[in-house]
This record gives structure tokens, C-alpha cells and sequence, in this order.
């Protein structure tokens, strides 16, 4: 429910007995309450709730603002305090001041008091999440105060000190707070205006770099050689490019657009340069990203500047450059820590694996490594890697990802999230101290954990089955080109240059199946990598062996002359196929020529994959009133009958020749517009407004109106043909007005617009009100 203040008792605008839906800001919403039954379910069930309530929702100013009895917020005894202070500092009186000058005020106002209460929460100013939040607010403030009343007054740190005295007595924490408040701003405010006025400066220089390159280009083009020297500075817009004092960085992808149509030649024509100027000034996400690189100036300020300065602005790439410097910077510091990881592990042994026999195991810290190089101790809530003796986590290798688990000491224990071998076999142990504390040369155990091993086992195996499933099904060309094997999927790449036919997916499907339901036997086996190869066991022709090779078949024991499978692999699996469980093929597409890719899901997440489905086919089945098994045949019956519903609804409307010509013109029978109000028999608004569009096209002067009843509600769309608008129609004003004679609203465009109204009986006294409008307009009458 809606609560509504009626504030005037009459309409603003004409002093009518207005309806709700007036927009004379005579009616004010105060407040709103939504009373909360039931749970809405993705079927579209209603579920009582436990327990039912009222999200109650009252906006504290407009309250305020109705209690006393002033025209908006900011005329609240809320703000006038700083407002006043926002006087003192400036010399600027709010009644006077300009509408630029108050909306710097109102900002300056509103985002002190947020800045408030957020750094009394506890937020602190920051590049992240709730802390960019605040610094943006603060920022946008100091923008608005500089550049709108006085550039080098400070006025946060004063602002935020007058909050505290208007609401400390509802919010004692302002006061609490204030030195801390107070001090924040200040820091916040002295850093960002030199940033300020540097990249300020910068975009007023774009700004007047652009009017003087325009007024070249214009000039030029209007002389009667018609030819521009583009070559005096390295195919540079002439002495513009140079005599700027911007960084050549920052003009690059700001002349970009004016060197496509222009080119590198010597000499432009006429053509070209008049092109050119008609070209829109536009500060680009490119450019926006350079200043921010360069000056730190955040992109929304600069836009807002360069908004100031005759700029358009188009922000569209700031976002993927600003990601990519930081994933080159996340890189950088990775390879950084790396190197400085390598080095301190050069001089240990290579880490004893014991991982394919238990995962649990006892050992010792050989090494502990932060961000800031090796430690000898790490506490709670510091990210860690860690190298042990002997491990039994498995190194992300071969496609296989790492481990996960914890390594538990008497003092602190540390979640580790993954796995990774450096230098000559040393396994990296990556997480983050969740307790206590650990130290270099700790006695410590090593716990894997087991739900996530046993999935990558399942996958892994199953990998194998699918490798030669596939090779049986599509032919030995069909050899691996790369796979992940992760605790909820696997992934598998492969040679062929066509995708899977339904028919060849579902045999390679059936063939994986029936090695897991008859539960055949996975072995190991370490032999010298010639006899391997002598076995035909399948390899990666890029992938590094040693010597020595660890040969895993499935079917047979390792002797066995022909099992299912016989591949060279490091990684963990299975005894026996059987603990593969289930096996589902998701997905396959093309990655590359000739490779394609398949993934798939064992175990428990393939049973929560077929769920999913199965929950799906059974909402389906109950909405359509039809078996699981009928679903297609109904579906593609209702699929039949909405493609046959536009034809239908198509037939149901007039011949647009027959409305063309029972059309009455603007000035006479066959001169001026044509005025084409009529009811007509859509199916939908999409349908009526086509064929609005429809008449348009036809008709080479137009002004047209359109009525139907739809839903029950009457709707109408007005177009008109490109003269007419001209000629000074609006079809938004007029669609104001019909919507208002129907109960409603309406609006759009000059060239296009709609109006609805709330009873059917409304339309034909709107039509009737339409063509008496278009006539007196046609007149000269309005």
C-alpha cells in the first residue's frame, strides 16, 4: 500500500480537482508498505512464509519536509545548517545563488552527510567495493565545490563537522566519530584537488584543442585550395597536434576518428575536411582511461568536465582497460613473487609426493613464503605458500587440478585452496592462515580433502574412458589435445574437424557407461618410457616424459595385451571404474581448427546435473497438463500455433490503401498531410505499432493516430512522417494529451509516441480529441 500526502488540495498547474497521476508535484508518496505472505517459486507456486511481516519503507527528509510544510528537502531544517555554513565559507547566499551554484550546493550538502555516516560505520576511503563508494562521493563533492563556487576553499572537513551537530542527537556516533570524520576528509580532500586541478586541467585543454582543430578544419574546408597539410608532424592533424601542451598518448585516440576519414596523405580535399568537421568532439573510454592513468583523475569526473567543455563522452572501453592493466599488474607482482619464491627454493629437495597412497601425512615447513618474500612465521589472515618435506597434495599437472585441504600445526592451521610444482619438483602449497599462527620447521599434518580428491579421481578416469570412447567411436584420429580435470567437471580436447552428430555423442556415452557398470579394474605401472611407447599406451605428443613412466590402464592388470584403456599419466584415479558412478555429457563445441571440445560430469554432479533437468521436464509436464514423454510433440504444437498468431493477427487489421484513402487531408481533398485517425483491431501493442509504421512508410505526408483496445485498456500509437514534425507536430505532446483525456498518460518522441488509458469507453473521445487537434494544428490554430 501506498501512502500518499496530498500537499495543495488542487492541481498545481491549473487548480483543478486533479487525479493521482497528475505530475503537478501536488502529490507526494510518504510512504509505502509491503505486506510479505508468501514465497514466489520459480513455477510460479506461492509457499507461505514462516512467518508473514511488513517491509516498511518512510523517506526520513520528505517527512520532514511535509511536518514542515516547505517546498523540497533541502529546505528542511536538515540542511539548512549547511547551507549556511556552505555561505559562510563562500560569500555565495543560497537564495541568490546561481542554478549551477545550487546544485553544487545541494551536492556539496548531500554527500557530506553520506560521507558522514559512512565513516562513522566504520568505512574508510579506498579503490574497493564499499570504500570506492565513499571516496567517489567524497571525490564527486570536492568537484562540484571547486569548480562551481570557490576553486581553493576546502569545505568537507567543515560540512561533515556541522552533520554531527544537526543529528548527533538521534546519531551520537557522529560525534564519537568526528575526529576521525573530521581528519579523513581533510586527507581525502588535500590529496584529490591537486589531482584535480592537474587532470581538470587536462580535459579543458582537450576541450580547447578540439574548437581550435574544428575551427581549422572549417576554415580550411571553406578556402578556395581546399588543401590541409596533414604532414607536419608525423601524420598529425598540422601544427594543432604539437602546439597542445596534452601528452601525445592522450591526442592519439582523441584524433583517432579525424585520421580514419583524412588519412596520412599530404593534402586533403575539400570533401574530406568539411567530413571531418561534422565529426562530434568525443572523449572516448580510451581517452578517459589515459587520463585517469596519467592524472588519476577518476572517469566520472573527467566526463562530467568534459561534458563542461563541449565534449561528448562516450565511456565504452574504460572498463576493459582498466582490467587489463590490472590483470598485467596482478601478473607482474605473480611473476615477481615467483622468481623470489624460485629462489628461495633452489637449495631445498624436491618434494616427496605420497599422494597416490594416503592423503593424509605427518612432515614438516620447510618453507613459508607472503607477498612481502620468505617468513619465518605467519599469522591469522595472512595469504601463504607453503613447501613441505613431503606432501600428500597433488600438483596441478597433466590437465589435473591441485588439491585442496588444510596442513593443521600445534600452534595455527592453514585452508589450502591449491597446488603447483616449481623448480625441480617442489611443490607450492597456496591458502591462507585461518588460525593461529605457523612457523618455519613447524611438525605439521597434512590433511587432503577427501570429497574434493575423490571427484578429480572420478573425472580423471572417466577422462581416460572418454579418450578412447571417443577414438572408437570417431576414429584414432581422434587423439587428446588437452583436458581439466576439476573436482565438478572435466574437459576434454580433441582432434576432429567437425562437431559430434546426436548419434555419435550418444554412442560415446554409452561406451564410457558400460565400462563403469562393468566395474573394471584401474592399474599403475612405472616402466621405462620406451617399453610404454612399445605398448602403444597413448601419450601427448608435446607433453615432457622422463625416463621413466607411470602407465595407467583400465580393463586389465598392466600386463593385460588389450585393456579399454592404456595411457602415460601422473595424475590420481580410481580403483575401479564402478566409483565413477555416472557419466553425462554437457557440452561440446569448437575451439580452434580443427579441435573440439567436450565436457562432461561424473559422480554426484552428474546426478545434480540430470536433477536439474529432471526437476525442469517435471515443472514442464505440470504446466502443459501433458506426460514427460509428450513434452516435445506439445511444445512444438504451441510453437506452430504463436508463429500462426502475428499471421492472424496480421489479417484482423485494415488494408493501410483503404485507410490512405478515406483519409481527409490537412487543406483540402488532395492537398497537405494527410490526417489518419482511425480505431483499428490489433492483437498487441507490437502489431499496432507496425502498422503505424506501415502507414508511415506509405504515406508521404502523414500524421497519424491509432487506437485499440488491448488487454481490456485502451492504447494508442501516434507517428508522423518527417515533415510534419518539421512543421512543428510533436507526437510526445500529443500522446501527453490523449493519454490524459483517457484517465492516463502518455509521451515519446517527436516522430513517435504512445498514450494509454484505463477504460475502453475513453478511446473514441480520444481519437475524436486527436483529429480535432491535427485540424486546428493544420489550421495554424496550435
Amino acid at each position: 500500500s501506498e501512502i500518499i500526502y496530498d500537499r495543495a488540495g488542487k492541481c498545481l498547474n491549473d487548480g483543478s480537482n486533479c487525479a493521482i497521476t497528475c505530475d503537478c508535484n501536488r502529490w507526494w508518496e510518504l510512504w509505502n508498505n509491503v505486506f510479505m505472505q508468501y514465497d514466489r517459486g520459480a513455477d510460479g507456486a506461492l509457499t507461505p512464509l514462516p512467518s508473514a511481516g511488513v517491509d516498511t519503507g518512510m523517506g526520513f527528509e520528505r517527512l520532514v519536509t511535509v511536518v514542515q510544510d516547505v517546498e523540497s528537502n533541502y529546505d528542511t531544517d536538515l540542511f539548512l545548517p549547511l547551507f549556511e555554513e556552505i555561505e559562510r565559507i563562500t560569500g555565495i547566499g543560497y537564495a541568490e545563488a546561481s542554478d549551477q551554484q545550487r546544485i553544487a550546493m545541494r551536492i556539496l550538502a548531500d554527500h557530506s552527510r553520506a560521507a558522514a555516516f559512512l565513516i562513522a560505520d566504520g568505512i574508510r576511503p579506498s579503490n574497493e567495493g564499499r570504500g570506492y563508494v565513499l571516496r567517489r562521493i567524497l571525490r564527486r563533492a570536492i568537484y562540484y565545490a571547486r569548480t562551481r563556487l570557490i576553486w581553493n576553499a576546502e569545505y568537507l572537513d567543515s560540512l561533515v563537522r556541522t552533520v554531527g551537530g544537526v543529528m548527533s542527537d538521534a546519531y551520537p556516533v557522529l560525534l564519537r566519530e568526528a575526529a576521525t570524520m573530521i581528519g579523513l576528509v581533510e586527507t581525502e580532500e588535500q590529496g584529490f584537488s591537486d589531482t584535480l586541478g592537474r587532470g581538470r586541467a587536462a580535459v579543458i585543454d582537450l576541450g580547447e584543442f578540439a574548437r581550435s582543430l574544428h575551427e581549422n578544419l572549417e576554415a580550411a574546408a571553406e578556402r578556395s585550395d581546399v588543401r590541409f597539410n596533414l604532414a607536419a608532424s608525423n601524420r598529425s592533424l598540422g601544427s594543432l597536434y604539437t602546439s597542445s601542451r596534452l601528452p601525445e598518448p592522450i591526442k592519439t585516440p582523441f584524433l583517432r576518428p579525424y585520421e580514419n576519414i583524412l588519412g596520412d596523405k599530404r593534402w586533403a580535399s575539400k570533401d574530406l575536411l568539411r567530413q571531418a568537421s561534422l565529426l562530434t568532439p568525443t572523449l572516448t573510454g580510451e581517452t578517459a582511461f589515459l587520463l585517469w592513468d596519467t592524472f588519476g583523475v577518476p572517469p566520472e569526473l573527467t566526463a562530467e568536465v568534459a561534458k563542461d567543455n563541449g565534449l561528448a563522452v562516450e565511456m565504452m572501453g574504460f572498463d576493459d582497460l582498466l582490467e587489463e592493466q590490472r590483470r598485467r599488474g596482478r601478473e607482474a607482482r605473480a611473476q615477481e613473487q615467483d622468481e623470489a619464491l624460485l629462489a628461495a627454493a633452489r637449495d631445498l629437495d624436491a618434494t616427496r609426493f605420497l599422494g597416490y597412497e594416503a592423503l593424509t601425512a605427518e612432515g614438516s615447513i620447510a618453507l613459508l613464503f607472503t607477498s612481502d618474500g620468505p617468513a619465518q612465521t605467519v599469522t591469522e589472515g595472512q595469504d601463504i605458500e607453503i613447501v613441505l618435506e613431503a606432501t600428500p597434495f597433488y600438483a596441478e599437472a597433466g590437465g589435473q587440478a591441485g588439491d585442496r585441504g588444510r596442513i593443521v600445526g600445534s600452534d595455527g592451521e592453514a585452508e589450502i585452496d591449491d597446488v603447483r610444482r616449481v623448480a625441480h619438483g617442489v611443490f607450492v602449497h597456496t591458502g591462507r592462515v585461518v588460525r593461529g599462527q605457523l612457523a618455519e620447521g613447524d611438525a605439521v599434518s597434512a590433511e587432503v580433502d577427501e570429497a574434493s580428491r575423490r571427484a578429480i579421481m572420478r573425472n580423471h578416469t572417466a577422462t581416460h574412458l572418454l579418450h578412447r570412447a571417443l577414438r572408437n567411436v570417431l576414429g584414432e584420429q581422434a587423439k587428446q589435445a588437452g583436458s581439466l580435470v576439476a573436482p565438478d567437471r572435466l574437459r576434454f580436447d580433441f582432434m576432429h574437424n567437425k562437431a559430434l552428430t546426436e548419434d555419435e555423442l550418444r554412442e560415446t556415452e554409452r561406451i564410457v557407461r558400460e565400462q563403469i557398470v562393468l566395474n573394471q579394474s584401474v592399474s599403475t605401472n612405472v616402466m621405462p618410457l620406451q617399453d610404454a611407447l612399445d605398448m602403444n599406451a597413448d601419450a601427448m605428443f608435446d607433453e615432457k616424459y622422463g625416463e621413466e613412466a607411470r602407465v595407467v590402464s583400465v580393463g586389465g592388470p598392466e600386463d593385460h595385451d588389450a585393456p579399454f584403456s592404456r595411457e602415460l599419466c601422473g595424475g590420481t584415479h580410481c580403483q575401479a571404474t564402478g566409483e565413477i558412478g555416472a557419466f553425462f555429457i554437457t557440452d561440446q563445441r569448437s575451439v580452434g581448427a580443427g579441435v573440439r571440445r567436450v565436457e562432461a560430469v561424473t559422480g554426484l554432479a552428474a546426478f545434480d546435473w540430470i536433477d536439474a533437468r529432471r526437476h525442469v521436464a517435471d515443472q514442464l509436464s505440470r504446466q502443459y497438463n501433458v506426460p514427460v514423454a509428450e513434452l516435445p510433440g506439445r511444445i512444438q504444437a504451441l510453437q506452430e500455433r504463436a508463429d500462426e498468431q502475428p499471421r492472424q493477427a496480421a489479417s484482423n487489421l485494415p488494408d493501410p490503401a483503404q485507410l490512405i484513402e478515406r483519409a481527409e487531408s490537412s487543406r483540402g481533398k488532395d492537398n497537405g498531410a494527410l490526417l489518419i485517425v482511425d480505431k483499428v483491431d490489433a492483437a498487441d501493442a507490437e502489431s499496432l505499432r507496425a502498422f503505424g509504421d506501415e502507414l508511415r512508410e506509405r504515406a508521404t505526408s502523414a500524421a497519424i493516430v491509432l487506437g485499440a483496445v488491448l488487454d481490456g485498456k485502451p492504447s494508442i500509437v501516434i507517428m508522423l512522417t518527417p515533415d510534419q514534425v518539421d512543421a512543428g507536430l510533436h507526437a510526445g505532446k500529443l500522446a501527453k494529451q490523449l493519454g490524459k483525456e483517457m484517465g492516463a498518460g502518455g509521451g515519446g518522441r517527436p516522430d513517435t509516441a504512445t498514450a494509454g488509458g484505463r477504460e475502453p469507453a475513453s478511446l473514441d473521445a480520444a481519437l475524436a480529441k486527436a483529429k480535432e487537434l491535427l485540424r486546428l494544428a493544420a489550421s495554424g490554430g496550435g
